[in-house]
């Protein structure tokens, strides 16, 4: 019995030294992972206690977390996390916000330090009071929503929305058939949303906060995720076929329908608050290389969407190199969030200039031909937001589906 209890004893001893050298090889090391499992093991995107997210769960909308700091990680690259006291990427939400910038993870820097990102280089080589309002997995409906929560606060004389490609699938995965024709974006009790949002508070325990940041407990969840279809095959000895390509709605009438409608709302109505509030809307579509006739039918939605409610428009056409975008990753480097700043700067006087009335850009003055071949770079942008999106979508849909709270599929 004695030599038992001690085997039991040396085990469990063994098992304590080997979480522990794992653990801080896993600190130490994080090029010892990569793919799926490093994404999951090391990223902070997400709405755990170490996550960057909290969920408004009247609403079901989420939020970045004010006055956080982490470091995140995505596709091999680390950058260091910091809000400021209304939860956004900026050194500080003190001072002027002439220019306000709505968008997904490329205007939010994923993958750059701040102070490398566009927002910065506006401030600091351009001289515009930019206040970066960017959200890794936004879209539209999003942008829509944080207009609409600090218009009146931050006073900026333009807003600038950034539209891409994957804001029209975002769109119907966040939203019903019915939704996106009646877009519930629209009749949201802001004030009581805003109210929610600036009382939030983290009421997570210390502890909780510690096991969670352990990373050898995000590793064996991340592993546990990822090896989920591998190990359902393996059971049943079957493995669930893979789903046909998805293109998005832009291929598929009936879907674009009801995602041009959705534009069509929110659009108008967002311009026409941003001229009670004294701002002018001014839309950007990020028109990185890729598929050229999916960039010119995102490009035509938009623009046409735009030019038939008078809301000034350009794309970023000519912007960018292959040294814009990070290799493996698809985000803007450095190089290219200077790019775009630049480009940026040049709209805003334009359209200071005109007094608000800048003329629509024409369609791509040098598209490709369906024969030619289109650049390979920048691609990845679509495959790793993808793959960051859905993760997120699933950690939002999660916080929905409890009790209480809502969404805005039907």
């Amino acid at each position: 019995m004695k030599a038992r209890g001690s085997a039991i004893l040396a085990a469990s001893l063994g098992v304590a030294l080997g979480s522990v050298v794992v653990e801080v090889a896993l600190r130490a090391f994080p090029g010892l992972l990569s793919g799926p499992i490093a994404n999951a093991t090391y990223t902070a995107y997400g709405m755990r206690s170490y996550g960057i997210y909290f969920v408004d769960r009247d609403s079901g909308l989420p939020f970045m977390k004010p006055g956080f700091e982490v470091d995140n990680y995505w596709n091999g690259y680390f950058w260091k996390h910091r809000t400021d006291a209304s939860g956004f990427r900026n050194p500080s939400d003190d001072g002027a916000k002439d220019v306000l910038l709505l968008g997904d993870s490329i205007i939010y820097g994923h993958g750059v330090e701040e102070e490398q990102t566009l927002s910065h280089f506006l401030r600091e080589s351009f001289g515009r009071a930019a206040y970066n309002m960017g959200r890794q997995g936004a879209s539209l409906g999003d942008y829509y929503v944080l207009g609409r929560l600090h218009l009146a606060s931050m006073r900026p004389r333009v807003v600038v929305l950034f539209s891409f490609i994957n804001d029209f699938h975002d769109a119907e995965l966040a939203h019903s058939a019915e939704t996106l024709l009646h877009p519930p974006e629209i009749d949201v009790d802001y004030a009581a949303l805003r109210a929610r949002v600036r009382a939030w508070c983290d009421g997570t325990s210390r502890w909780r906060r510690t096991y969670d940041e352990l990373r050898l407990h995000r590793f064996l969840r991340a592993a546990r995720d990822v090896t989920r279809p591998w190990r359902h095959a393996l059971w049943t000895g079957t493995s669930a076929p893979a789903p046909p390509p998805d293109r998005g709605p832009l291929y598929d009438p009936v879907r674009l329908a009801r995602v041009r409608a959705y534009y069509e709302r929110l659009l108008p109505d967002l311009d026409r608050r941003c001229r009670e509030a004294g701002a002018r809307l001014l839309v950007v579509h990020l028109r990185m290389a890729g598929d050229e006739d999916v960039l010119e039918r995102s490009h035509a939605l938009v623009s046409d969407v735009c030019s038939r409610h008078g809301i000034a428009y350009r794309d970023t056409v000519g912007v960018f190199s292959q040294e814009s975008f990070l290799p493996n990753d698809g985000h803007l480097t450095e190089r290219g969030h200077r790019a775009l700043a630049a480009h940026v700067d040049r709209l805003l006087s334009d359209l200071e200039r005109t007094g608000g009335t800048m003329p629509l850009a024409s369609a791509s003055p040098n598209a490709r031909t369906a024969s030619s071949p289109a650049p390979r770079w920048g691609t990845a942008a679509r495959q790793g937001t993808r793959a960051k999106r859905s993760s997120t979508r699933r950690l939002v849909s999660r916080a929905r589906s409890r009790p209480g709270s809502t969404s805005f599929k039907t």
